[in-house]
């Protein structure tokens, strides 16, 4: 078994493979650069080029929740391409899990329990709505 960490930052791989050290994994750590910021492919070939008939690979794919709206329509859909970024995939090439797991990025808005809740007021209806006059 080895753990495969695709990095678009070599300053945080390196800390990850300085981590996983430091915590004395007895899995072993593979890096792979993706200095393209190509995710989807780097992953796809990583795993293509591990793959053999009698393996299984199971790829980890981080699906990113942001906190504002802004963040959301900033980001791309990465986690989606790398779903179907193995359709490829032919019968007895082996066997690819993939398992999706979300996680929260920054924090969660909330409202302070100081700050009061606005009320929502209904606004009257219009008098030609109400006036029988169609």
């Amino acid at each position: 078994m080895t753990a495969l960490h695709v990095a678009v930052d070599p300053d945080h791989a390196r800390a990850l493979a300085e981590r996983w050290a430091r915590l004395g994994i007895d899995v072993p750590l593979e890096v792979v650069s993706c200095p393209d910021r190509d995710l989807p492919g780097a992953v796809r070939q990583a795993v293509t080029e591990r793959l053999r008939p009698d393996t299984a690979v199971t790829v980890l794919i981080p699906e990113h929740h942001y906190g504002t709206l802004l963040d959301r329509a900033l980001h791309d859909r990465t986690a989606q391409r790398l779903l179907h970024g193995f359709d490829h995939l032919e019968d007895g090439q082996g066997a690819v899990h993939l398992t999706v797991m979300p996680y929260q990025v920054g924090p969660r808005r909330r409202r302070a329990a100081t700050t009061p809740r606005r009320r929502r007021h209904r606004l009257p209806a219009p008098r030609w709505a109400t006036s029988g006059a169609a």
